[in-house]
């Protein structure tokens, strides 16, 4: 939206694996059971891949994001991942369960990882399902396999860690730095309609709460402790974001950002009781 890209053109950057592989244009003309809301991104000018590795070797992305994974894809397919990477029984007694909890497949393997730092200077690599058992790969492996040159978020809560010498901190991928926020700003703006960039502007402003010392140690989500002041900041650039698009029910000129900030600040609902006893 920022550089003015037409929609189609857009879609055509993003390619999309399912768990029959690499979504492309003669796969959405031979099989009739594709999902219409993935036909926007069967793409043409690629061949059918089978895996996630060909798939990263073919496109070769600068950034790659695993979502929405489940432990039944676990069994069979393109998301099934290599379930011999760190596996000592080739059967664990359990199952399929006790296989993801105990010794997760990884979808981003050490050569999907290692791909990824050959595609690009600083790859971003989000393994955003949870919980750990279903992980596409961990912080630490995404670290190993580029040389610590990615740009890591996942889904799951994250140990600090030491690469090279150098203290790593990835902070968990969670709704919490958006939603709540979101909702108050919309609160603050008696807003009676939501819009798609109001998600990108709580989306910026997150980003904008980042610090240099938080990317520094690898994070790219502020720290937990700050969320209240994050989810101020969110409120207060959705709110705006409201006025700007003509959805706020309040009358008359919006104030300044940085009222609506103050505002958005002192009208926050604070858990603390006085105590009386």
């Amino acid at each position: 939206q920022d550089e003015q890209i037409p929609i189609n053109e857009a879609r055509k950057r993003i390619w999309m694996v399912d768990s029959k592989g690499l979504i492309t244009r003669s796969r959405a003309e031979k099989e009739e059971d594709l999902a219409f809301h993935k036909l926007p991104w069967a793409h043409d000018g690629m061949d059918e891949c089978a895996t996630v590795q060909e798939a990263v070797e073919a496109v070769r992305p600068t950034a790659l994001i695993g979502v929405r994974r489940h432990k039944h894809s676990l069994t069979s397919g393109a998301l099934a991942g290599d379930s011999h990477v760190g596996v000592d029984s080739p059967n664990p007694a359990g199952g399929v369960d006790a296989l993801a909890e105990s010794h997760p497949p990884r979808l981003f393997t050490k050569v999907v990882l290692q791909k990824m730092g050959e595609c690009a200077s600083a790859p971003l690599i989000f393994a955003l399902s949870r919980p750990e058992g279903i992980a596409e790969c961990t912080a630490e492996e995404a670290y190993d396999a580029t040389g610590g040159r990615c740009v890591f978020a996942g889904g799951c809560p994250v140990p600090p860690f030491v690469h090279g010498g150098r203290g790593v901190e990835v902070r968990q991928s969670t709704s919490a730095y958006v939603f709540p926020g979101f909702a108050y700003g919309l609160t603050l703006a008696d807003a009676h309609r939501v819009r798609t960039p109001m998600w990108l502007e709580a989306a910026e402003a997150v980003a904008d709460s980042v610090t240099e010392e938080d990317l520094a140690k690898g994070a790219v989500y502020p720290r937990m402790s700050r969320i209240r002041e994050v989810s101020a900041r969110v409120a207060a650039r959705v709110a705006m974001k409201c006025h700007e698009m003509g959805v706020a029910s309040i009358p008359g000129k919006p104030p300044s950002s940085a009222k609506m900030l103050a505002d958005a600040r002192r009208k926050m609902y604070n858990p603390a009781y006085r105590c009386y006893m």
